[in-house]
């Protein structure tokens, strides 16, 4: 697996988020097989992860951020604009039948590393829109095409 990937995905504060410890505990965060993460503390205490628990929260993290977001409507039918209103930053997201795109770096990121991905900004546009997850957009703009 790449590294940025790891790095990314797999990071110490997803497994200290993911396991409830206290920020700066996690020291290793290493790929035992292709299904389990290795976690291990300052303390020397170990424990195992799932790689799909670290996925769901990848996303998850960035749902719960998204709710803190404001979204208006841009000058087309599939553009937006959402603001945060802690820091008045704004992002222009555009939605189309295969992606929500935004110009942050978190979701250029994503898509350098992993070629998809959606950022907290896109999940706000989802929820304004009415749908919970990336998946179920892309799964109700293909039966509409």
């Amino acid at each position: 697996m790449n590294i940025a990937v790891q790095n990314l995905i797999y990071s110490q504060s997803a497994a200290e988020r993911i396991l409830n410890l206290p920020p700066f505990s996690v020291v290793k965060v290493e790929l035992i097989d292709s299904q389990q993460i290795k976690v291990t503390t300052a303390k020397k205490q170990e424990y195992c992860i799932s790689r799909p628990k670290f996925l769901q929260h990848f996303a998850h993290i960035r749902q719960l951020r998204a709710k803190k977001l404001q979204v208006s409507r841009g000058n087309y039918r599939n553009l937006f604009i959402v603001t945060n209103p802690e820091n008045n930053h704004c992002y222009r997201v555009r939605t189309t039948a295969t992606k929500v795109e935004c110009k942050c770096r978190d979701y250029q990121k994503q898509q350098e590393i992993l070629s998809k991905g959606c950022c907290k900004h896109g999940y706000a546009v989802l929820q304004t829109l009415g749908f919970d997850s990336l998946s179920n957009y892309l799964n109700r703009e293909r039966a509409v095409a």
